[in-house]
């Protein structure tokens, strides 16, 4: 039997065309969210707003908390190819799908929602946010 060689060539690794990289709550209140949260060993704190809240866990986890008046979550990936992704996405969504978009946060995404409503936003995996 051949033997497989240790090494890689990370060049040639193929990036995934999209990846996990966390969750946004919908809460009443963010600050209490915040403080609750951010007792969770390893986490820290990105961004904190009455109205918005991201934790971070870990390098690229992280945990997002939105001031609403229902209850729910919205899915997050990132994507180094949003353009393709969304024009392969709109091919095939049943659901509604944004237009590709820049924040004013500097991120660069689009959100789809799901045949049950939830919403999945994906981002450029080169944005500000993700790095």
């Amino acid at each position: 039997m051949p033997k497989r060689s240790a090494k890689r060539n990370v060049h040639s690794v193929k990036r995934p065309a999209s990846l996990f990289t966390g969750l946004t709550i919908l809460v009443n209140d963010v600050g209490r969210s915040v403080e609750y949260y951010s007792k969770i060993p390893g986490v820290s704190i990105a961004v904190s707003t009455p109205e918005f809240a991201m934790l971070k866990l870990g390098k690229k986890s992280r945990l997002g908390f939105l001031k609403s008046k229902t209850k729910g979550f919205h899915m997050e990936f990132e994507s180094y190819d949003l353009d393709g992704l969304h024009s392969k996405l709109e091919k095939v969504s049943h659901g509604k799908i944004s237009v590709p978009a820049s924040r004013p946060w500097g991120e660069r995404s689009f959100m789809v929602t799901d045949p049950d409503g939830y919403e999945i936003e994906f981002e450029d995996g080169g944005s500000s946010r993700s790095a």
